[in-house]
């Protein structure tokens, strides 16, 4: 079994070797945005992980549909990585969406000082 931690909600969560992120996620009751039902069409569910050695190695289709600069940034497709050492430690990005909610909140409190 191996342990995966989803920052940054600290929720954490044993699966067995061989299991996907996303997988892993749905599992933890975590999200991870994704459309194409794990076939690395979307490209929405990039994660970025602390070690990449914790994971199985890049499948082809994250070697084709991920740039250089974000392999080299330990960026992986949930839907294709896959569990493989005992720690598995998982940043999930904040949506667009939500960064750009979030900023307007913050200038309208700002402004109402």
């Amino acid at each position: 079994m191996a342990e995966v931690i989803f920052l940054p909600r600290n929720k954490i969560i044993k699966v067995k070797a061989g299991t996907s992120l996303l997988d892993t996620s749905i599992r933890a009751r975590v999200v991870i945005p994704a459309r194409c039902g794990g076939k690395a069409a979307c490209l929405m569910c990039k994660v970025k992980v602390d070690d990449p050695t914790t994971l199985l190695p890049l499948t082809q289709s994250e070697k084709t549909k991920l740039s250089q600069e974000q392999i080299s940034e330990n960026i992986r497709l949930a839907c294709q990585a896959k569990v493989f050492n005992k720690k598995v430690i998982v940043s999930i990005p904040e949506s667009p969406l939500n960064k750009v909610v979030q900023a307007q909140l913050k200038n309208e409190n700002n402004n109402d000082l």
